[in-house]
């Protein structure tokens, strides 16, 4: 855990941020299972005017995962479809976990849906959310 906080010291030491330093940070926090850190680092960025990214809007999607924060992880989800990076196949795969670990099962089918490419991990993550769900039966549907 001190590696976060040596982390931040250089951070708040640093002249320019841009995206890369910031999203660094965001997801090390969450790794790090300081998921609340990393959002309200998330919305320190944003509202600093540093456009989110793929990379931060996964990593803060993992983290609303981790708290189980749906109401979060819809304006996160607002804002990748603002900034227009919501069908990118890392989002929407990050969307679709972060709906299933919170228990909104039709809502993580809805965004596998509407996701225009999928890969395997896409795939596999929607099939083990879908088992775990508490509803997992809308897997059966398919």
């Amino acid at each position: 855990m001190w590696e976060t906080w040596l982390c931040m010291e250089v951070f708040d030491e640093m002249p320019v941020r841009n995206s890369v330093t910031w999203n660094l940070l965001i997801n090390g926090y969450v790794q790090a299972m300081c998921p609340e850190i990393g959002l309200e680092l998330f919305s320190e960025m944003t509202k600093g005017g540093v456009a989110p990214t793929v990379f931060g809007v996964s990593g803060v999607l993992v983290g609303c995962a981790q708290l189980e924060d749906d109401e979060i992880g819809a304006l996160v989800h607002g804002l990748s479809v603002k900034y227009g990076i919501c069908d990118d196949v890392v989002v929407g795969t990050s969307l679709v976990d972060m709906y299933a670990k919170c228990s909104k099962v039709e809502e993580s089918r809805r965004v596998f849906d509407q996701i225009p490419e999928r890969n395997a991990i896409t795939w596999i993550g929607a099939f083990l959310d879908q088992i775990v769900a508490p509803n997992f039966r809308i897997l059966l549907s398919c």
